[in-house]
């Protein structure tokens, strides 16, 4: 099977993930974790071989709840990732998470990204309960897209995981990327749910909430 040079994947109907190859066992540990949790995993050593490569590709791209990237100095270098993570970004369902310290390209540096480095394959590391949380998250909302139909979408209120209410680290970690993709549909309910009553007097609480305003305030300015 022909696959781009140091670059590979792991991907299917709910996730795709997107990692150098450098980085193939940490891939692993990603994707055997996410099976304990009931999530397939399709790999690429799985591809038919009368497909074209770059189109399986595309339409699991297209198919995924949630692309998990993972950056590594390789990854950070790669057009392929890059060009993933881009298309991911796009369509609001990027989980990215990091497992060394390598600078992340433009504009991935903006954004926040998971902090994987030396992970083990702990359940209960902070990094790996952000990544879990953005995956729940995005799969409910495309199950709820699904069961809507063409019928215009309900307003909802944010999810966040029972275990993550008692960690203000990890509860931010989810808000903040729910906060930067949707500000109009979930800053009332980050302002007013009762789960972030706890982080209301945290300065990085107050800041995603400002920062949520002027965006909306800009949007709103002609």
């Amino acid at each position: 099977m022909r696959r781009r040079p140091g670059v590979g994947r792991i991907c299917r109907s709910e996730n795709f993930i997107s990692y150098a190859r450098s980085t193939a066992d940490q891939a692993q540990q990603v994707a055997e974790a996410l099976r304990g949790l009931g999530y397939g995993v399709w790999r690429d050593d799985e591809l038919p071989a009368h497909r074209s490569y770059a189109e399986v590709i595309e339409e699991r791209l297209q198919s995924a709840k949630a692309v998990v990237v993972i950056w590594s100095a390789e990854a950070v270098k790669s057009e392929w990732v890059q060009s993933e993570a881009d298309r991911a970004r796009g369509d609001h369902k990027l989980v990215p998470l990091h497992v060394d310290d390598a600078a992340l390209p433009m504009p991935f540096d903006r954004i926040q990204c998971a902090d994987m480095a030396g992970w083990a394959g702990d359940l209960e590391a902070p990094g790996w309960r952000k990544v879990v949380a953005s995956i729940a998250d995005l799969a409910g909302q495309a199950e709820k897209s699904a069961a809507a139909g063409p019928a215009p979408a309900p307003k909802r209120s944010i999810c966040v995981p029972p275990f993550l209410l008692n960690d203000p680290d990890a509860a931010l970690g989810m808000l903040g990327p729910v906060l930067e993709r949707d500000a109009g549909n979930n800053l009332d309910d980050a302002k007013m749910d009762p789960d972030f009553e706890g982080l209301r007097d945290d300065p990085r609480f107050q800041a995603m909430i400002a920062a949520a305003e002027a965006r909306l305030a800009a949007a709103k300015t002609p």
